[in-house]
């Protein structure tokens, strides 16, 4: 049974995952690199963490082709792998870059593997930060209300079966700077998800985003994991097409040192 950790039942059973859909594509919109992967990061964190084992998580995405000022951007196909334990999380091991998540020590690490390099980000410092730049943001003219996030989600009653797992339908409006997301999600309750985790994520990602906090609530209408999503993401007038399917989720031990800097690596000094 696939759970998070720490049983806090601040919001148990529901379908918070799909935030993990929203902050992935605010890479689009130009975004800070490491604002992104650490909002996505955290957010995917929460998806899947067990109480006793090692979660192992592989989903899939398509992005249709989109121009945007003026590039073509082709399609592309990914797959992602997370693999989470406790208060540990890696990200696309088997990739270049890796991004590991150790809220026991409030780091967040970028392995680096061509050149045996880390990068090391302080949870606190960069919540911290993140707080400062939303607070000069908010006193400009008009950008408090441009930075703010929101959210309305639609239970809807159509269910189908979804590779093994019976699922039902949700329609989730999402709003982000410069952004609208339209989403239908299939999510199942087959996969039993205990949200305790949640508590520590959302006080984060609340300073890093204003809205997010408020954002989560309206999530809690969304009962399950979500197993397969289609999205259209408008930004300056241009749409983007993405699908998401989810491939595996199963408890399993994780490879040795899976959570830890690999032996070797140096620090980097930016």
């Amino acid at each position: 049974m696939i759970q998070n950790k720490i049983l806090p039942n601040l919001i148990s059973n529901k379908g918070i995952i799909h935030l993990y859909h929203c902050t992935t594509h605010i890479i689009y919109q130009g975004v800070s690199m490491t604002k992104t992967l650490l909002l996505s990061s955290l957010v995917a964190f929460t998806v899947a963490i067990t109480t006793s084992a090692d979660t192992y998580l592989v989903q899939k995405k398509h992005t249709g082709e989109f121009k945007m000022m003026g590039q073509t951007v082709p399609a592309k196909d990914e797959q992602s792998v997370m693999w989470s334990s406790g208060d540990k999380m890696c990200l696309n091991p088997d990739k270049d870059t890796v991004s590991i998540i150790r809220l026991d020590k409030k780091v967040l690490w970028v392995i680096y593997k061509k050149n045996k390099k880390y990068s090391e980000l302080n949870l606190d410092s960069l919540a911290a930060m993140a707080d400062n730049v939303n607070n000069e943001m908010a006193k400009m003219p008009g950008m408090g209300k441009m930075m703010n996030v929101s959210a309305t989600v639609t239970p809807a009653t159509e269910t189908k079966q979804i590779g093994k797992w019976n699922c039902t339908k949700y329609l989730i409006s999402s709003t982000m700077p410069m952004t609208t997301i339209e989403t239908i999600s299939w999510n199942s309750t087959d996969i039993t998800i205990d949200y305790g985790t949640y508590a520590k994520m959302t006080n984060f990602a609340s300073a890093m985003m204003p809205g997010f906090g408020e954002m989560t609530k309206e999530f809690q209408k969304i009962k399950g994991f979500p197993v397969y999503s289609e999205s259209v993401t408008t930004m300056m007038g241009k749409e983007i097409k993405s699908t998401e399917e989810l491939i595996e989720i199963s408890d399993k031990a994780a490879p040795a040192g899976m959570y830890d800097i690999p032996s070797g690596f140096k620090k980097s000094k930016k």
